[in-house]
Order: structure tokens, then sequence, then C-alpha cells
């Protein structure tokens, strides 16, 4: 991997980083204070909502977002055919999503859901728009202004909900929040990169793109029921509060791989397609990838795992109690999922994408079937079964990346070590420190909460410090090429 390349990765993790973390800061404060003043049923209702408005999402662009930046030769042509098609996709299903709507509100016995899901049926529209452009800037790796336009779309987002949550709309508050962000987003992305539009469609370009997208898009289908599936099981035979509950739960067992992977992937995936036939340079890449991405987000969820309890009373109230449990049980799934990630990034950027869709079919499969059992206790066994399901495909994902850059599973379980040995290690002294403090003090919880995390943030790089020092040396190189 030469240097001028290596210097776009690390400025692009540098600026998805912060990207990423101002985002999920600023999420963070906006959902405990819609939290508060929502209810768990509002949050499940918007969680059935997101299942199908994401489902039309895949369809919108095609896969097309994945074949523009894998291809190494790009024309004029192939971005306004892309552009045309993912807006005339999108305006079907605009008039589809308005006139079903009421039938998925029967489906789930839910009025309510009629008038969310049509609101989102304006973001549907909106988000065609900005496809193409934002495609652009991850093509050529420009995450700088990504970073700003992304931010820009939380500010909008929080802000029309908070207003509109004050004044009395309750959950038309997020549906317009969604709405509003997705106009500030693309108004941004026109700006920053305005692509020449001709009113013609170039078939033969289209068709140069779509042979690639036709595998990632049939991968993103299958991982759409894959994602959503304990939604749907939830949301229908257990209610919208349970799935309140479960929702927030999972989400935020699953932050690591919504935001800290995919702020990886965003770089190494444009950044592996530069590099694709060579697989020496691409296994040690893929290492040191999930090496590096486990060292963080391993003690994220470990920690979370043993304050999940203090945490959630604390921040977010009795009222979410009823979700402590599911949560302490995802996050040792989410351990799993936020280095599976990386699995998808080794298919689509060696041009196996058809690998993907086998992938994604063999998950499907498994999931289904764990959860098929696991529904009839709660959302608790839903919890474990998606748990043992992430373990599961996390290791059938890593045999299958194996066969492509010629790595050896022992050499990926060497790649997890540290962080996995160091997360114990907190773990063990996070359980005597709340015992020794509980026991000898009777601190606020505010108070226990800060000095827990403070506590196990100290045990944790100490001891992986002791594990492996070489580690430091490494981040201190890539932390020095991000400046």
């Amino acid at each position: 991997m030469n240097e001028e390349l290596k210097d776009q990765m690390a400025k692009g993790l540098k600026w998805s980083g912060i990207s990423q973390i101002s985002r999920y800061i600023l999420q963070f404060i906006f959902s405990i204070f819609l939290a508060r003043k929502l209810f768990p049923e509002d949050f499940g209702i918007i969680s059935i909502v997101l299942t199908f408005v994401n489902l039309i999402g895949i369809f919108n662009d095609l896969g097309l977002r994945f074949a523009i930046v894998q291809k190494k030769e790009l024309k004029d042509s192939h971005l306004t055919s892309s552009f045309w098609i993912c807006i005339l996709i999108s305006a079907v299903f605009f008039v589809i999503i308005i006139f079903s709507a009421p039938l998925i509100a029967l489906f789930f016995h839910k009025e309510m859901i009629t008038p969310i899901i049509r609101i989102f049926a304006i973001k549907i529209i909106v988000d065609s728009f900005s496809i193409v452009p934002d495609t652009l800037l991850r093509r050529n790796m420009a995450f700088k202004k990504l970073a700003f336009i992304d931010l820009g779309e939380t500010i909008a987002y929080g802000i029309t909900a908070i207003i509109l949550v004050l004044n009395g709309f309750g959950i038309f508050s997020i549906a317009w929040g969604y709405a509003i962000s997705s106009f500030v987003k693309a108004i941004l992305l026109w700006k920053n990169h305005p692509i020449p539009i001709k009113i013609q469609f170039d078939i033969t370009s289209f068709r140069e793109l779509f042979m690639f997208s036709k595998s990632v898009m049939g991968f993103k289908i299958v991982s759409y029921f894959i994602s959503n599936i304990d939604y749907l099981i939830v949301g229908k035979f257990l209610g919208m509060t349970p799935l309140g509950y479960y929702t927030l739960a999972f989400n935020m067992a699953n932050f690591p791989r919504e935001k800290l992977s995919s702020i990886v992937s965003n770089v190494t995936f444009p950044a592996f397609s530069k590099i694709q036939d060579d697989y020496e340079v691409l296994r040690q890449g893929y290492l040191k990838t999930i090496t590096y991405i486990s060292i963080v987000t391993f003690p994220l969820l470990a920690g979370l795992l043993v304050l999940a309890s203090l945490f959630i009373t604390t921040v977010y109230t009795q009222k979410w109690n009823e979700m402590i449990l599911p949560l302490q049980i995802l996050c040792i799934g989410g351990m799993f999922s936020s280095i599976t990630t990386f699995i998808g990034v080794i298919f689509w950027s060696t041009g196996h994408s058809d690998y993907s869709f086998k992938f994604s079919l063999i998950a499907l499969v498994g999931i289904f079937l764990i959860l098929l059992y696991a529904a009839q206790y709660g959302i608790i066994g839903i919890a474990i079964g998606v748990s043992i399901y992430s373990i599961l495909i996390n290791i059938v994902g890593e045999k299958m990346v194996e066969s492509i850059i010629k790595s050896k599973f022992l050499d990926y379980l060497r790649a997890l070590l540290p962080a996995t040995i160091s997360s114990a290690i907190m773990v063990l002294g996070l359980i005597i420190f709340l015992k020794l403090v509980g026991f000898v003090f009777l601190l606020p919880p505010s108070i226990l909460l800060v000095s827990s995390i403070l506590c196990g943030t100290l045990i944790y790089f100490f001891s992986l410090y002791l594990i492996n020092s070489n580690i430091f040396k490494s981040l201190i190189a890539i932390s020095r090429r991000m400046i």
C-alpha cells in the first residue's frame, strides 16, 4: 500500500471519525431528550416504519453506490443514468407507500402508522437526489466535506424534533425531523459536489454498473430481512411497547457497528478497491483493521454490559428499565457484529459481490431459524437469539474471506486477542470496583456512573499496554497521519 493511499486513509479516518463521533454525541443527547418526553410505544412505531423505509432505500439506488465507487473508469453517462434511475424508482415507491400505508397499519393493528409512514415517503423522494453526489464524494475520499454534511443533517434532525416535541407534536416530531434533515443533506451535497445532469439515459452504461451492483443489491435485500426480522417479529407478536424497549437496546448494543465500524468501512472500501488485486496487502490491511476496530468496540460493549443497569436508570430513567437485560445480552453479539462489517468490505472491494449475496442467504436462513424458536421467550429470547446468530455468522463469514485473501483463522483469532483479553480484565476490574465503592461509599448514581467509566477506561488501556505495547505505537503513527 503506497504512502499516498495511506495518507488518504488516515485523513479519511480522521474526518469520518470526527463526523461519526460528533453525530453520535448529538444523537445520544437528542435521544435522551426525546426518550424522556415520549414513550416506548412511540419508539416502537418509528422502528416499524423505518423497517419499511429502509427496505425501499435498498431499491432506491439498486446497489449503484457500490458499483460507482468500485468501478475503475467512470464516465458521465454512468452518473447521469444512475441519477435518473434512482429518481424514477423513488417516485414509484413514493406512490406505493402512500397507498399501502393503511395496510401496513392494519397488519400491526396500529392506525398511527399510516400518517407517520406517509411523512417518511417524503424522505424517500428527497433521498434519491442525494445518492449520486454522496457516492462521488465517497469515491473521491472527500470525507472532510462529508463530515460537515452529515453533521448538518444530524443538527437539522435534532433541532426539528426538539422544537416540535416541545410544541406538543409527539411522535410526529421524530418523523418530521427525519424528513427535514433529508432536505438539508440534499442541499449540502449538491452545493459541495454538483454533477452535470442531462436528460438522457444510457442503457449500456447502466448495464455496466448493474452487472456489479445487482449482487450487491441482492445482498442488501437479504441483509435487510436479516437486520429487521427481529423488529418485525417483536412488533407483530409482542406489540409496540416491547418493540420500543428492544429497539433502544439493540441500537445501543449495535452502536459500534453502526457508527464506529462504519467510520472505518467507509474508508477501507474505496482504499481496498484501489489495491483489489494485491491479496497480500489486502490480507495485512484486513487483519490490522479488525485488530484496531476491536480495540475500540470490545471494551465499549463490555463496559456497557457491566454498567447497563446503572446507565439506563440514571440517564433514561426507570421508565426504560425493561430494556436492561436485553441490552446486556445484545452487547455480547454486538462485539462480533462490529467486526463482521469488514467481511462485506473484502467481498465488494475485490469484486466478489456474488460472495456477499451467498453470505447473506446463509445469514438469513440462520437468523430465521434461530428467531423462530427464540420468539416464544419474548424480547429476552430474541436478544439471546440475535447474539448467538452474530457469533455463528461471523465465523462463517470469516471462512469465506479466507478463501479470497488466503488468510488463516488462527491469524484472525490472534488479531482479536489483545482487545479480548484487555476487555475481560476490564470487566473483572469494574465488577470489583462497583462492589467496593457500593459497599464503602454512598455515591449518587451519576457520580458512580462517571467514576466507573473512568475506572474501566484506565484498567483497559493499562491492560492493553501490558499485553501489546506495539499497538500503541501503531495507533500513535496512525494518529500522526490523521493530524
